[in-house]
Parts: structure tokens; C-alpha cells; sequence
């Protein structure tokens, strides 16, 4: 059997497993996703919930915030006077999916499964071979902090997939589209993430000396007049880019006055599963498991064969995996949080250890 036919082989097989594994979880989860969204369950949530009546005993998570945050946006409220501590485009989508769907679920299962495509798109740009680029994601298929965001709409999943997308577009050089994608992955999330991001972009560009102030300006533009756009509907309740302006001023003070960061924590919750708090005792991450000090270990041999190789998608993937940790580190943390993190380490390892077998025995890949 020839090389090529081989690695299809396995591929193909792989990719059963994915697909296999991801719908398991969707049948484990079917009445979380399959719920009918209730508009006055969610209401009444809301209003007996810690946003509303102080040292609330019945409290809500994000994904139930996001819940009746989306559908009172999609039914016309100011997304500046409910839940304005982050942007309103991540919430218009969760409120999107359930009005159009009726169920609370949809959101996530679509994103979820969105995100692996794209994740595999953007491995077969950085690999070259379909088989490379389908291990990562079979493997990021069986995170814990994956699965999990199958089940809720928690709006990490949808920061992923723009994450990929704009990725696949930036380094495919269609800086305009990128730049789209981008603004849109800023208007999701805490948008102060796009600071890190536009970083690590143009020193990507000025190391593979591909930097050009016209490309980085045009993208940039692009970025702030999606996240400007997704304000749209504070701006037709009467309000000014002044007040949009104060409201990222807010977000800036909702955070620096929030939760406190334990400097350095990243380590720790990658090493070994234990998290330090800012409210608590050490605790112990449930979606913690073996492999991730083994592919954060394996990551850091990237940089030295990156010295070696050169491989500038590899390049593009160590400065992000390297400003986020450096992110992470400062800032208050949470597990879903590595969702960002953790298909990048996947993507080093599995570089760095097919590195290692290509060197001292023979490839089944092209």
C-alpha cells in the first residue's frame, strides 16, 4: 500500500472518530440542546438572579445571562442598559439562534461543530497534510473544555470559530476579510483581546517581512468598523459614539474593579489541574487531564525546531500560544478560558513529534 493511500486511510478514519465522538456528546446533551427556550422561565431567571437583587441566592451563570441577554436584544432592548460589561454581537448571535430555532441549544451545537471544520481548515494550511492537520483535531475533540461548551451557549465557542476564521483568512492574505473577522471576534468578548492579537499579526508580518503599513491599516479598519457596527442598536435608541466611547470606558472599569488576577496562575492549571483562585481555596479543574503538561512541555521544543525549520505558520503559532500565556498570566482566569490555548499546543506538539519521527525513522505523510 502506498504512502498516500495510507495516510487517506487514516485520515478518513480519524475524521469518523471526530465526527463520532462530537455527535455522542450531542446525544448525552440532547435535552440541554434540544430544550425549548422558554422566554418566561428565562425572564423570571433574570430578575431573582445576582444582576438584579443583591447576595441573590438564585443565581445564573454566563450561558443563562447570554440566554435572556440575547433574546431582550433580539427583541429591540438598548444591549447597553442589560449585560453591557461586553460587546452585543456574541449575545445578537445566541439571541439569533433561539428565536429562529426556538431552542437554547442550536447556538452551541452549530459553533461547536463549525469550530472542528475550521480548526481542520486552518491545520491544512499550517501542515500540508491532511492527515497532520486531522490528528490535532480529534484530539482537541476529546477536551473536557470542548465538550462542555457543546451543552450551553457560552460565548467562548463562538470566540474560537472567529478566531479560526480570521487565522485561515490572515494567512491566506486576504487582510480585508481577516480584518472583518477580527472585529467580529473582538465585538464577541472582552475587546481588549484584539490589543494581543494585532501584536502578534504584525510581528508575524514584519518576521516574514511580508509588513506593510497600507495591509495593516486597511485590516485594522476593517476591525474597529465591524466592532463599531455591532453597537448599532445603541446608536438607534439616540445614543452617540460618545456614549459607545464611555461604554468602553465602563468595560475597562467593570474589569480593572472586578475579579482580581493570581499572577501566574495559567502554570499551575496546565501542570498539574490546580487552580488558584481570587475567592476561594485552591481547587482542583475537573476538565484537567494528563495530556495537558505533556503538550504544553512538547510546545516549548517548537521554538527551538522553529530555529531550525524556519516554518513561518509555525512561527504565527508560537507568538500567539506565547502572548496569550503571557495574557493568561495577568489576568483572572477561568478554565474555558484555554479554549484558545489548547488546539495551538496540539498543533506544536504534533508538529514537534512528527518532527522527531521524520528525523530518526521515515514519514507515512507527505
Amino acid at each position: 500500500m502506498s504512502k498516500n493511500k495510507l495516510a487517506k486511510i487514516l485520515t478518513i478514519f480519524l475524521g469518523m472518530i471526530t465526527l463520532i465522538n462530537f455527535f455522542w456528546h450531542v446525544f448525552l446533551y440532547r435535552e440541554d440542546i434540544f430544550t425549548k427556550f422558554n422566554s418566561s422561565y428565562w425572564t423570571k431567571r433574570y430578575l431573582a438572579s445576582q444582576w438584579v437583587v443583591p447576595n441573590s441566592k438564585n443565581s445564573i451563570g454566563d450561558d443563562g445571562l447570554y440566554t435572556y441577554a440575547g433574546y431582550r436584544y433580539m427583541r429591540g432592548d438598548d444591549p447597553s442598559l442589560l449585560n453591557a460589561e461586553l460587546p452585543p454581537l456574541g449575545k445578537y448571535v445566541v439571541g439569533f439562534f433561539e428565536v429562529t430555532t426556538g431552542y437554547t441549544g442550536i447556538f452551541s451545537l452549530f459553533f461547536s461543530f463549525l469550530s472542528l471544520i475550521l480548526f481542520y481548515l486552518f491545520n491544512k494550511l499550517v501542515f500540508k497534510s491532511s492527515l497532520l492537520a486531522i490528528l490535532p483535531v480529534v484530539l482537541f475533540s476529546f477536551e473536557p473544555i470542548f465538550i462542555e461548551q457543546i451543552r450551553a451557549p457560552y460565548l467562548d465557542i463562538l470566540y474560537l470559530t472567529l478566531f479560526f476564521l480570521g487565522s485561515i483568512l490572515f494567512l491566506k492574505k486576504k487582510y480585508v476579510c481577516a480584518g472583518i473577522a477580527f472585529g467580529a471576534f473582538m465585538a464577541v468578548k472582552s475587546p481588549f483581546l484584539i490589543i494581543l492579537l494585532y501584536g502578534v499579526l504584525l510581528v508575524w508580518l514584519f518576521l516574514q517581512k511580508q509588513f506593510g503599513a497600507r495591509k495593516a491599516l486597511v485590516m485594522l479598519l476593517a476591525t474597529m468598523g465591524v466592532y463599531t457596527l455591532s453597537y448599532t442598536a445603541v446608536f438607534l435608541h439616540g445614543h452617540t459614539i460618545v456614549y459607545v466611547l464611555k461604554l468602553q470606558k465602563y468595560i475597562v472599569h467593570f474589569y480593572a474593579s472586578g475579579a482580581k488576577a493570581v499572577t501566574g496562575a495559567v502554570f499551575p492549571m496546565l501542570l498539574n489541574g490546580s487552580w488558584y483562585t481570587w475567592f476561594s481555596p485552591v481547587q482542583k479543574v475537573y476538565e484537567w487531564q494528563i495530556l495537558w503538561p505533556i503538550i504544553s512541555i512538547s510546545s516549548l521544543l517548537g521554538f527551538v525546531i522553529w530555529l531550525r525549520k524556519k516554518e513561518p505558520f509555525m512561527l504565527f503559532q508560537l507568538l500567539w500560544v506565547g502572548g496569550y500565556v503571557i495574557f493568561l498570566s495577568i489576568t483572572p482566569l477561568f478554565a474555558r478560558y484555554l479554549l484558545l490555548l489548547l488546539p495551538f499546543l496540539y498543533n506544536l506538539s504534533i508538529w514537534v513529534f512528527s518532527a522527531a519521527i521524520k528525523s530518526k525513522f521515515f514519514s507515512v505523510v507527505d
